[in-house]
């Protein structure tokens, strides 16, 4: 999503009760959290890109990894945003009606559990888009197919979750964090590695984000990093015999992820965090 925020907006109609209406629409780019807020209507978010919170007084506070979609209910405190120095992009959608609780009854969405894990994320944008080009006319032909859609949203993000579950289940992602983390120092294929343990490269790539909060390379990236700098603290190997044994090509290489990773170089930081 491209650092801008779109917003659409449609009055209530007085006098009417739908039965179910989409009063407001948004795609945002947001890097600060909404604190302790309490909404009139229902709302539907969806965070494409991103980590961070939710918190909510009947579900406590959980962790929210991108692609994920939570919904809140009226007059129910709620707080939520990205990490600290980070931000996310979401997607958002106001709704009112008479059978706005059945719907997301029946999706099996509840207050005690409103964040879902998406299991395609094209599939969800596809349905916000359609939303959002419905919030631009404001015809009651374009009114009740909003409604329409919104249900959709949410008989598919309650199916999503479901088959989520069910490979988390199948395929626990524990075994390959740890295989992983044993191999930071060496090569690895991620194709053959997720092929170990009957994923795809997608899903592998999926779940490791929903478990560590970054994808397999920016993992083992990080793991020997730390490696890195723990030698470049307490011994007195070279910059290049430390680049080789923590899994880099060379020592021009290592200096330079280093030094964008760790806003220093690796003599400096050498000179800064010696020990012993």
């Amino acid at each position: 999503m491209a650092n801008f925020s779109v917003a659409a907006y449609r009055p209530h109609i007085p006098g009417t009760a739908p039965l179910l209406g989409v009063l407001e629409y948004g795609a945002h780019r947001i890097s600060t959290q909404i604190e302790n807020r309490k909404l009139e209507l229902f709302a539907v978010v969806m965070v494409e890109r991103g980590r961070g919170r939710l918190h909510t007084a009947s579900s406590g506070s959980q962790v929210v990894t991108a692609p994920a979609i939570f919904w809140l209910w009226p007059g129910m405190a709620h707080s939520y945003g990205p990490d600290d120095g980070t931000d996310w992009d979401e997607q958002w959608a106001l709704f009112e009606g008479r059978i706005a609780n059945d719907v997301l009854a029946s999706a099996l969405i509840e207050p005690r559990q409103p964040l879902l894990q998406l299991h395609e994320l094209g599939e969800m944008q596809r349905l916000f888009a359609l939303l959002r080009v419905e919030m631009g006319d404001d015809t009651h032909l374009a009114r009740a197919s909003a409604g329409a859609r919104m249900q959709r949203i949410a008989l598919t993000a309650a199916q999503q979750s479901l088959i989520e579950r069910r490979e988390r289940a199948e395929h626990p992602i524990a075994p390959a964090i740890e295989t992983l983390r044993k191999r930071a120092f060496e090569t690895v294929d991620l194709t053959r590695f997720a092929a170990e343990f009957g994923m795809s490269p997608a899903t592998l790539r999926r779940k490791f984000i929903a478990a560590t909060g970054v994808p397999p390379k920016a993992f083992q990236l990080r793991l020997r990093l730390d490696r890195a700098k723990e030698m470049l603290a307490i011994s007195n190997a070279g910059i290049e015999a430390i680049a080789h044994q923590t899994g880099f090509e060379d020592a021009f290489y290592f200096s330079r992820v280093f030094a964008q990773r760790e806003g220093m170089s690796p003599s400096s930081f050498r000179s800064t965090n010696r020990r012993g």
